[in-house]
């Protein structure tokens, strides 16, 4: 739920992104800088972003370096035109003469180059479309999608599969313990007759060496008739 929101976020930003970001950095200059300020900042901010995003107005920052640099050259052409002036003041200031104003104007110049190099459009916008239109409208959108048709096919598709697979199997290990559990059980109960049939085949055997043992109680035995043979009484009678 909170990746489809998100989704759903970046998606609605996403759908006019520019003006999205012009309303954004108008109304977040308001919060960052004094009340005095607020007017005069707000119009350049808004010039400077939508110079930046649409690119339909001129870049007011560079209308300040060439103010910066008309000044500049200004200084320049009247140290020029008054050199003669600074230098006799220099004969009773000789620290005027260390002072490289030509030097000075150059460097100056430069820096304003440079400034100009990094203040154009196509400096600034490939930074800019970079993180507003590939990375947090592309990218982050494709990603999050991404990860929600991934859980889409986790959650509702391997995931039953998954759970289908283990009950089945849980199913055939429970049928093949039953089975071998029977088996055990039926192996028990053969060698248990069998052992009860050894049991009984030895007793029979030991009664019948016993019946035959015991004598007949019709029959004479021959001590019988020696000892009748040898009695006295018997020879007197």
């Amino acid at each position: 739920a909170l990746e489809v929101g998100v989704l759903v976020a970046v998606s609605c930003v996403c759908i006019d992104v520019d003006h999205l970001m012009y309303s954004y950095a108008d109304l977040n200059i308001i919060s960052q800088i004094k009340p005095s300020l607020v007017e005069h900042m707000r119009g350049l901010v808004t010039q400077v972003a939508r110079f930046y995003i649409y690119g339909d107005i001129s870049n007011p920052l560079v209308e300040y370096l060439d103010k910066a640099q008309m000044v500049i050259d200004q200084v320049l052409d009247l140290y020029k035109e008054f050199k003669f002036g600074v230098d006799l003041i220099a004969l009773s200031c000789t620290p005027i003469f260390d002072a490289d104003v030509q030097s000075i104007a150059s460097t100056g110049l430069n820096m304003i180059h440079e400034a100009r190099l990094i203040l154009q459009a196509r400096t600034i916008w490939p930074y800019y479309d970079t993180i507003v239109h590939t990375v947090l409208c592309d990218n982050i959108s494709a990603s999050l999608g991404g990860i929600i048709g991934l859980q889409v096919v986790v959650c509702l598709i391997l995931f039953p599969l998954s759970t289908l697979h283990a009950h089945q199997y849980l199913v055939q290990r429970a049928f093949f313990q039953e089975k071998a559990i029977a088996r055990i059980k039926a192996r028990r109960e053969e060698r248990r007759e069998r052992r009860q049939g050894t049991r009984s085949l030895e007793l029979h055997h030991v009664h019948g060496k016993v019946a035959d043992s015991k004598p007949d109680p019709g029959e004479t035995t021959t001590s019988d008739v020696d000892s009748s043979d040898t009695d006295p009484q018997h020879d007197s009678d």
